[in-house]
Order: structure tokens, then C-alpha cells, then sequence
């Protein structure tokens, strides 16, 4: 794979070697007939037909056969279908020495090369070309729906290249071909991580930093380069870190000691005057440092300034694990102040003026014992990072590589790749930053440099570049939260308002050491006074959204945000937390309302009614050790859907086997004789996202009450929301119509028998009916099965046989199916608490 992209210095090792396993040569066969030549006609995705992967599943062809027609199609048959004329094989396979002795391997050295000569010459409009853009679109997506059996099927370092030729590919056609990006641009993202997470490792990754990595990062090129990257850190200290969690961050404030500039160094800790930094503070200002040595004494002094708004100064920003931090004074060694002090001034030299640079670090300028003077500096800290002319990161990691011995792209791959990115303090003073410096071990690199580099890269149409910078410039954005109205030239560009969905996205892999620190971290990126976070009413979580509800900046789709969910009276919609919530879906309608009864919204959705054995149902499930499900029929359509349901409060299935159904059974007593509903996120019956295979997302509620057109409930979870195709429905309509024919009588005197018992007997006297009914039910899915037409549409679309039948009639049995009379439509009024 060397048209794969790599640091300065990097080579390629053994594991980057792809065997060549074809079996016989691609004879110049178009790229869909030569499926129909090779038996393979099903691998053309069809309309209610099941997917190649899944054809494979029940019928699957051996693996060295499937291996070998899969490199031999999908490697050189895209190849030929892509280059034409220009498509040579001897120029992608070379011969290797191995252990064993010669052998062939694939090669792409000359694949850049041969991408820009077929395509360079074609103008990148829309409209031109448009019967090889459709031509070539149809072979990538029949290439598409086979991706996800090559990352199952094949070896690591044959499906890597297999789709990473197929992602080079996709990137030249859009990037030559069409500006809309009208290729898929991911094709790796089925992979599984953890040969790139241990390869980064290797590296010296942290654990934690390399998996948040390959998942911000889900490109070929991209995780090839991480791979090689190598990392450095103070101490190793993140040998014990793992994927889940960073120990090289954590930090232990009662044993927290601030560190010398080197280690080696045991220079006085030098402290400030507390008095007039509280005094500069109550006076509506925050204070800056002016570093001064004494030329007789060689003391440090440090004078407070009031900021004044012309005075130039860099703000400092930083990790405390690095340590400069001081939980216990305003006061920090002298080395490290006087190092501040000349990288601050490198900064201002830098950006090309010549004047004396004051400073402002948090361990310095805010107090660090609670009280007025503390209040008011977390407080200013937006204006503070706001009015700075520069901010400057310092992170070790960042400080112990030099930008001579690396590319501009590898210095960026560091940066957007830091510990720095992981911490909730450092999104608002990147965020907030007229100029934003990084500082390496030879100067500092500021972020509109490396914007710049990008916007070079775009220009260049460098392929193997541009998928890396796609994924860099994702989280660029993020560090560019506040857009700024660059065409208004007659004044300062000014800052616009944040989004919500712009934070989330942002906060996804941020984390914090004091949990309290969240909601003010968020009122300062939103800009709302501290204050609202005092009060008697409810948590500073739920006053967080009530101050953002009334300034409308809450969209609709909140409801649709995955995690926990607070306990507060009228605000058990809101997440208790928005680190690594995930993404909050783009919404362009009227944003969300709060009322005095909870959040008033508008959705599609269906109002259901708990079935009669539903609780039976759970225990019997839970004894046998079976999942759980519910299913939904439109009498209507008759099509069937299928939901899982995890609470709102713990992660856990309500309608699942994550345990056992105890939730379920929780939620189901606490809301008897309740009716129920589901809310989407947009209409489940909508034909283009059902094509598109683009399910809503939908949430469970209870209602409490239906008045004046409102329905007013309580959320109780997300939901799972699939729709079955129109052969997996008649599958369902075989299964009803057996379960509706099991006889009834005993079961129901079973039922009322164990109605009273205690909850470990009930298992034990149902059991016995249980076993003869399901022998019954495995007789009559047997004889279904036995009639060839059934037996087809069944095999296609469950890959289970028998038992998988069994199941899904046992469970329409014990009415684990809702009949659905009407949908809701879009403009529903819901309010939630």
C-alpha cells in the first residue's frame, strides 16, 4: 500500500505486506459482468433482497474461493474499471522475498500517479461527463454493499486493501469528477480498530488517545499515518492507560505539586500579592503579569496589571497533569514563570510586533481558595481568553517534538491529536482565541498556519492528502466554535452565537477532573451570566438548560441526545452531561420550548398500549436465557417493526436482554395502566430513508395525559427502531398466523396460577406448559419450512434457520406484537418532562 501516506522518516514493515491471492488474472471483463460470469450474480444489491453479506451468511462460498474472487473483483476489476486504457496488472503486483522463499504481493506505488494522468485533464462541474459518473458511481455502490463482507470475511491486511484502493479511488473521483462528493468517502469504517490502536501504541500512544483517534480519524490514509506516527511523553506516564480511560490526566489535587522547568531545578517558589489580585478583580477588571528580574539581585518579581483593553497579552493555556497548576497558592517556580515569559514573547515576535508581552495563567490570576474574588474571576474567564491577543497552548507532548524534522500535515496530525483536545477547560480558551498558537519544541505554530496548509492541500488536488485533511478539518471546526463575520472589514470581526449541536460534537471525547466544573464551563461558551447556576431549584445541570431554553438556543432534536438524563422535576429530558454524548442531529425548525409542565416539541410519532402478558412474558424469557423484543404491526401496510428500548436513567435494555428484563419489569409496575408512545425523529413510513436505509431515530415515553391536542408524558428511553423489508414481513405474517393457531386455554390457566406467586416460584410452575407449547410451536415452524417457496424467502432473510422462527413465533405467541391503528403526524405536540 505505498500510495498510503507517511510521517518523514517512516517505512513500511512486514504487516503492511498484502499477499496476492487471486487465482486467476482480471481478463478485462467489465466490472458488473464479470459478477454474472463468476456466479455472483446476488452481489448486485436489488430492492427487498437480501444483501451479499447476508446471501453469504446462509450460503457461503469457501474462503479461500471468496478471498480470491474478492481481490481479484473488487481490487483489479475496480482498478481496470477506473484507469481504462491506462489499467496494466503487472503494474500492481511485484515479487517479495519471504521466509518461504518468492512470492507475489500486491503494490499501489503507481497508483497516484496513474490517477492523475487518467483523470487531471477531466474538469471538475457537474453536468459534464455524466455518463461516467453515473457508470462509475453504480460500480462503486454494488462495491459498497460488499465492502461489509470483506472487513468480516478476509484477512486484516487483505481487506485494508481492498477498501483503502477503493477509498483512493472514491477520493480522485470526487475530487477530479464532482464537487458534491458524490462517492462514498469512508470505506474503512466496518474495519475493526484495534490492529490501529496497537500499532499506535507501539508508537508510544497513549491507549485512550489512540482509540479516540481512530475513530475521529476514519480513513484509510488516515489510520495509516496515525499508525506511524510516533509519540512522546513526559515520564511515561500513560503506560497504564487504557482505551477506555487516561491515566497520564488524572490528577490527585490533594498531592498535586507544581513542576520545575526541569527537573533537575530547585528554584524558588515565587507568589503574588493576593490582596490586590482580589482588588483587581472586585473591580470589574482581571489582572495580568508583568514578569521583572532585579539586575543586582537577580530577583523575580511579579506585578499585577489591570487589563485596560489595549494592553497586549497572551493568555496561557494548559493541562494541569503537565504541572503548572497550584491547587494550594497563587505561585509557581521561578523557572517556569521566566519560561513563560520568553515562549509568550516568542509568540508576540511571531505575529510580527516588537512590544513587551504581559501574561495571564490561571494559576496565577484567579485565586485559588473559594470565595468573591474567585466567583468573579471563572466568571470573566470567557472575556479573558475573548480580549486576548494571542492564546498560547503549551502541552508537553507537543513541546518535546521540533516542526524542522516533520511536514506541516505531521505537525497538525499532533495537534489535532493532543491530550490538550481532552480536556472541557481547553475547548473555551481554543474556541475563544482571536489567534491560537501551539507551542513545539522550536517555535510556535499558530492554527490559521495549518488552516492555510489545508486550504494548499485542496487546491493542490493531492489525493493522498486530501482524505487526512478532511478529517483534521472536522476537528478544527470544533476548536472554531464561535464563527467569526470576517466580511464586516469596517470593524473587529465579531462573534456570533454557538450552536448546541456545534458543543456536543466538540465535547464528545472531552473530559473533566471536577464534575461540578461542566455546567460552568458551559455557561461561559454560551456567554450567560455564572449566577444562574445558584439557586434552590433542582442542579446546576437543570439551570443550565432552563438559562439556555430561555434564550431558544435548545433545538428539538435534544430529545434524541443519547446518555444519562437528569432526575430533576421537569427537566428528565435534559442530559445529565454533554461529555462524549455523542452528536446532536441538525435540526433547522422552531427550537424546543419550556413551560412550567417540561419541553414542548413537535414530532411524528404512534401511541401504543401495553400488551396482556407482557410481564409473564419477561419472566418466562428471563428463565430461558432468550432475548427480548417487541414488535409493531401496521394493520394497515401490514409491515412490521422492530424496537428495542434502553431507560433513560441507566444503559440498559427495558425491552432487551442486557439484564434480563429487570428494568423492563421496573418501568412496566411503576407505570401501570399508563399508555405508551414512541416519538421519531422523522416519519418511519418515509420511502426515500427507508431506501436509503436511513432509520429514525425515536425515544419511548409514558403518557400521562392527552389535552387540548398535547400529549404530555415522561420519557422513558431510547428506542432501537428498525423496519422490516417487505420478504421479512411475510416472514412475521407466517409466524402471527402460527402463533394465533397454538391453543391458548392452558397457558391462560397457567397465567392466572402464578398471578399471585412469589416472583422465584413463578418460573418454575409455568415451565412445563412453557416446554410443550414451544414443542408444538417447533412442530408447525418445521412444517412452514418444509414448503420451498417459504422456505426460500425464510433462509434469505434469517440466517438462524429453526430456532431463529421459533423464537420470533413464541414471542408473537405471548403478544410481544403491538397492533399499530394510525401514525401521528410531524406537527404533533408533545410536552415532556
Amino acid at each position: 500500500m505505498e500510495h498510503l501516506p507517511m510521517p518523514k522518516g517512516a517505512e513500511l514493515s512486514e504487516n503492511d505486506i498484502v499477499p496476492y491471492i487471486s487465482s486467476t488474472d482480471y481478463l478485462g471483463v467489465p466490472f458488473l459482468s464479470y459478477l454474472q460470469k463468476q456466479g455472483y450474480h446476488h452481489a448486485i444489491p436489488q430492492p427487498d433482497r437480501p444483501s451479499f453479506s447476508t446471501h453469504e451468511g446462509v450460503h457461503p462460498t469457501s474462503d479461500d474461493k471468496l478471498a480470491s474472487f474478492l481481490q481479484t473483483w473488487l481490487f483489479f476489476g475496480m482498478l481496470q474499471e477506473a484507469l481504462g486504457s491506462l489499467y496494466r496488472h503487472e503494474d500492481f503486483v511485484r515479487s517479495c522475498e519471504s521466509k518461504e522463499g518468492p512470492i507475489r504481493v500486491l503494490t499501489t506505488a503507481k497508483l497516484p500517479l496513474l490517477l492523475s494522468e487518467r483523470f487531471s485533464s477531466i474538469p471538475a462541474v457537474d453536468g459534464d461527463h455524466t455518463s461516467l459518473i453515473a457508470h462509475i458511481r453504480e460500480c462503486m455502490d454494488v462495491a459498497g454493499d460488499a465492502s461489509t463482507i470483506v472487513a468480516s470475511c478476509l484477512s486484516r491486511e487483505v481487506s485494508f486493501s481492498i477498501l483503502a484502493t477503493l477509498e483512493a479511488l472514491s477520493s480522485t473521483f470526487n475530487t477530479y469528477l464532482s464537487r458534491n462528493f458524490k462517492f462514498p468517502l469512508v470505506w474503512v469504517s466496518s474495519l475493526p480498530r484495534d490492529y490501529w490502536i496497537e500499532q499506535m501504541c507501539l508508537n508510544n500512544w497513549c491507549a485512550r488517545e489512540a482509540a479516540i483517534a481512530s475513530a475521529n480519524f476514519n480513513s484509510a490514509y488516515a489510520l495509516h499515518y496515525l499508525s506511524k506516527v510516533k509519540k512522546s511523553y513526559k515520564d511515561d506516564c500513560h503506560r497504564n492507560c487504557t482505551q477506555e480511560e487516561c491515566e497520564g490526566m488524572q490528577i490527585d489535587l490533594a498531592k498535586y505539586k507544581p513542576r520545575h522547568y526541569d527537573p533537575r531545578c530547585s528554584c524558588s517558589i515565587i507568589s503574588i500579592d493576593n490582596e490586590r489580585l482580589n482588588d483587581i478583580l472586585e473591580g470589574g477588571k482581571f489582572p495580568l503579569m508583568s514578569l521583572e528580574v532585579d539586575g543586582s539581585t537577580a530577583e523575580l518579581k511579579i506585578e499585577l496589571v489591570e487589563s485596560t483593553g489595549d494592553i497586549c497579552y497572551v493568555a496561557i493555556s494548559h493541562v494541569w497533569a503537565d504541572g503548572l497548576g497550584n491547587p494550594f497558592g497563587n505561585a509557581l517556580p521561578k523557572c517556569q514563570l521566566l519560561g513563560l515569559q520568553t515562549l509568550a514573547q516568542g509568540v508576540v515576535q511571531a505575529s510580527g510586533l516588537d512590544v513587551p508581552a504581559l501574561l495571564w495563567l490561571d494559576t496565577i490570576c484567579v485565586p485559588c481558595k473559594p470565595g468573591a474574588g474567585k466567583t468573579i474571576a471563572m466568571g470573566m474567564m470567557r472575556r479573558t481568553y475573548e480580549e486576548a491577543d494571542h492564546v498560547l497552548v503549551l502541552e508537553s507532548s507537543l513541546r518535546r517534538c521540533d516542526t524542522e524534522s516533520s511536514d506541516l500535515i505531521e505537525t497538525a496530525v499532533r495537534i489535532f491529536t493532543s491530550p490538550w483536545l481532552r480536556r472541557l477547560w481547553c475547548l473555551q480558551e481554543g474556541a475563544l482565541a482571536k489567534r491560537l498558537w501551539f507551542q513545539f519544541q522550536d517555535r510556535p505554530v499558530e492554527l490559521a498556519e495549518v488552516f492555510e496548509e489545508f486550504r494548499a492541500v485542496y487546491r493542490s488536488r493531492n489525493v493522498s492528502q486530501i482524505e487526512m485533511v478532511f478529517n483534521m478539518s472536522a476537528i478544527w471546526r470544533s476548536l472554531r466554535l464561535f464563527e467569526r463575520d470576517s466580511q464586516n472589514t469596517a470593524t473587529e470581526p465579531h462573534v456570533t452565537a454557538i450552536t448546541l449541536q456545534k458543543v456536543v460534537r466538540a465535547l464528545q471525547y472531552r473530559g473533566v477532573s471536577v464534575a461540578s466544573d461542566e455546567p460552568i464551563c458551559l455557561v461561559n461558551l454560551f456567554d450567560i451570566e455564572a449566577k444562574v447556576l445558584i439557586g434552590q431549584d433542582g442542579g446546576p445541570m437543570s439551570r443550565f438548560w432552563r438559562a439556555l431554553c430561555g434564550i431558544r438556543r435548545v433545538p428539538r432534536t435534544i430529545l434524541f441526545l443519547k446518555g444519562p438524563k437528569l432526575n430533576d422535576e421537569g427537566f428528565r429530558w435534559a442530559p445529565a452531561t454533554l461529555l462524549g454524548a455523542g452528536h446532536l442531529l441538525p435540526d433547522y425548525q422552531e427550537p424546543a420550548m419550556l413551560n412550567k409542565n417540561g419541553l414542548m416539541l413537535h414530532f411524528p410519532g404512534v401511541v401504543i398500549h401495553r400488551p396482556v402478558f407482557d410481564i409473564i412474558t419477561l419472566i418466562m424469557n428471563k428463565s430461558k436465557g432468550l432475548p427480548d423484543a417487541w414488535y409493531l404491526l401496521d394493520q394497515s401496510t401490514s409491515r412490521w417493526y422492530g424496537i428495542v428500548i434502553k431507560s433513560a436513567d441507566v444503559q440498559t435494555c427495558i425491552f432487551g436482554d442486557n439484564d434480563g428484563g429487570e428494568s423492563q419489569l421496573r418501568m412496566l409496575r411503576d407505570e401501570k395502566g399508563k399508555e405508551f408512545a414512541i416519538i421519531f425523529s422523522h416519519d418511519p413510513n418515509d420511502q426515500k430513508r427507508i431506501q436509503w436505509k436511513d432509520p429514525p431515530n425515536a425515544t419511548f415515553i409514558s403518557i400521562k395525559a392527552h389535552e387540548d391536542g398535547v400529549y404530555y408524558g415522561r420519557l422513558q428511553g431510547e428506542v432501537l427502531f428498525t423496519t422490516s423489508n417487505l420478504a421479512e414481513c411475510s416472514v412475521f405474517n407466517r409466524a402471527k398466523d402460527i402463533a394465533q393457531s397454538m391453543p391458548r386455554v392452558e397457558f391462560l390457566k397457567g397465567v392466572l396460577r402464578i398471578k399471585d406467586m412469589e416472583e422465584s416460584k413463578r418460573s418454575e410452575t409455568l415451565a412445563p406448559i412453557v416446554d410443550s407449547l414451544l414443542v408444538e410451536i417447533r412442530q408447525a415452524a418445521k412444517e412452514a419450512l418444509e414448503e420451498p417457496a417459504f422456505r426460500r424467502i425464510h433462509d434469505a432473510n434469517f440466517l438462524h434457520g429453526l430456532e431463529q422462527f421459533v423464537l420470533v413465533i413464541w414471542k408473537l405467541y405471548t403478544t410481544r406484537f403491538i397492533l399499530v391503528d394510525g401514525w401521528l403526524p410531524d406537527d404533533t405536540v408533545w410536552c415532556l418532562d
